[in-house]
């Protein structure tokens, strides 16, 4: 469980355009996948969220290890009943590796965050064509 949470990509703010770009890893993602694969991402999580909120997701990279895409979903609101949040992603071309993640994309000095995570799994849930699965 804990490779997948180490593989998350850093955040260059240095952008000029203001906004958040991502740049590459040096460290690669921590699952090989194929092109045209269909992956998805589950996890129960508990907790509470004030001034904040969370986004479960998935990213692609090829194989030099550079952002492709993502799938994610917000998770706005926790309560102290475990709840299961889970994103899909097919995987587009060139895709060599993912990682997932959960984070809290903003923290400011109002926010509080409690969040219990649990049973988190990575599932193929379609293989890619002529892979005979």
């Amino acid at each position: 469980m804990e490779s997948w949470l180490r593989s998350t990509p850093t955040w260059d703010r240095r952008a000029t355009t203001g906004r958040r770009r991502r740049r590459r890893s040096s460290r690669p993602p921590s699952f090989h996948v194929k092109p045209g694969q269909t992956l998805k991402f589950s996890i129960w999580l508990s907790g509470a969220f004030t001034k904040a909120y969370g986004i479960v997701g998935i990213e692609g990279f090829d194989a030099a290890h550079l952002y492709i895409s993502e799938a994610d979903t917000n998770v706005k609101v926790l309560t102290s009943t475990p709840t299961q949040f889970s994103v899909t992603y097919l995987c587009p071309p060139n895709t060599n590796y993912v990682a997932v993640y959960v984070q809290d994309p903003e923290i400011s000095a109002m926010t509080v965050i409690f969040v219990t995570m649990d049973d988190a799994t990575l599932v193929v849930t379609k293989e890619a064509p002529g892979s005979g699965g």
